[in-house]
């Protein structure tokens, strides 16, 4: 492997290891046990330090002459430069302030722990305990973001609001029959 070769692969390495551990959530579904129990930010300096992390990666990739990467490497490098574009253009033009997708995320995760309940229900009760203990801080944090949500977007997270309660309706007694604890009521 040249050089370029290698430089551009510790940069793909580096950027990815990065994200996968400032977004536990995208970590646990990539089968990852670090980010397991864990939500991650929601805030502005939160999507602020993201911009970052992608301009940076893209100044990178400016210095990876394409010449130097084999095909599979060059489709890489493309698909991810194309990415970065794509979320800093979104950062740009404020996304984050549009999409109210919190409790979104919160429920996947959720759901996720509980499927994994049906293999390895220890470790995804304590999973879920953790997460419900850090979506007040979550949620509270995500609400900073929206100051102009998109009307679509707001009936979306009302209807997935609305189904919640079905999906917290199974937390409490998956808690409390794999291992119950006083506060799982």
């Amino acid at each position: 492997m040249n050089k370029g070769s290698s430089k551009f692969e510790g940069l793909l390495d580096g950027y990815f290891k990065q994200v996968l551990a400032d977004n536990p959530i995208y970590a646990t579904f990539a089968g990852l046990r670090a980010g397991e129990g864990h939500l991650g930010h929601a805030n502005l300096s939160f999507e602020i330090q993201q911009e970052k992390r992608r301009r940076r990666a893209l100044a990178d990739l400016d210095h990876v002459s394409p010449r130097d990467l084999s095909n599979e490497q060059h489709l890489d490098r493309l698909a991810l430069r194309s990415r970065l574009l794509r979320e800093s253009e979104d950062f740009e033009r404020g996304r984050h302030t549009l999409d109210p997708n919190a409790l979104d995320q919160v429920l996947a995760i959720l759901l996720h722990e509980l499927f994994r309940g049906e293999d390895e229900p220890k470790r995804a009760a304590r999973n879920v305990r953790s997460i419900l203990a850090e979506t007040p801080r979550y949620l509270a944090e995500a609400s900073t973001l929206i100051d102009r949500p998109e009307r679509i977007w707001l009936k979306v997270m009302q209807q997935t609001a609305e189904g919640a309660g079905a999906l917290f309706d199974a937390v409490a007694p998956f808690l409390q029959r794999v291992e119950p604890e006083p506060t799982d009521t």
